[in-house]
């Protein structure tokens, strides 16, 4: 049994997209291994990987529960539910289930993704997932004011990461954009938005 922060659930759910030919990546993947269990999300765009605790001593397990069943289990309202090695999420409501049979990506290799460098230099970003990286922030420190992220990295040519004030087992990173891709006027370079 491991006990989920609804709060950290709703702010997974931001990467997770709607429709998806990757059907794999419309839920979020808990994993328990060596001892440590997360959940990750991505859109392949952006990642969020929580850490839920450092100190599990059951069995390994690794699955995606689809984005629906997600949301069914935020809709019982409970500040915390428990989550089963078998997938299962019991809240107030009853216990929910709903797998995707599925390989989920290698999170690590996303966190620290190379993409090929803009020719004009810098690093762009799409402005929506930086709205939604705000998003994430006013989620997690929704008892803090005012929030705050931050940077934790500066390479041009990888995913950027953020983490957020007081918040120690939460990441969020997203993967940069090469300058020749089409609506330019949707992104910014990171540099214009930190300073």
């Amino acid at each position: 049994m491991i006990e989920l922060d609804t709060t950290y659930l709703k702010a997974l759910l931001i990467c997770v997209p709607n429709h998806e030919t990757r059907y794999y990546l419309c839920g979020i993947n808990f994993l328990a291994k060596d001892g440590k269990v997360s959940a990750h999300a991505t859109d392949g765009h952006r990642i969020s990987k929580w850490l839920i605790t450092e100190y599990y001593d059951g069995d390994n397990f690794n699955f995606i529960i689809k984005k629906d069943a997600v949301k069914y289990v935020l809709a019982a309202k409970n500040d915390t539910v428990t989550l089963y090695s078998n997938g299962d999420i019991v809240t107030s409501m009853g216990t929910v289930t709903g797998l995707i049979d599925g390989s989920y990506p290698d999170v690590e290799r996303m966190l620290n993704c190379k993409t090929v460098e803009n020719k004009v230099g810098g690093c762009f970003i799409n402005t929506k997932y930086m709205a939604d990286m705000i998003k994430i922030a006013n989620l997690l420190c929704m008892k803090r004011n005012p929030c705050k992220y931050h940077q934790v990295n500066n390479i041009p040519d990888k995913t950027v990461l953020f983490t957020f004030t007081g918040i120690d087992d939460f990441i969020h990173g997203i993967m940069p954009m090469r300058s020749e891709c089409e609506e330019k006027e949707l992104y910014t370079t990171i540099e214009k938005v930190l300073t």
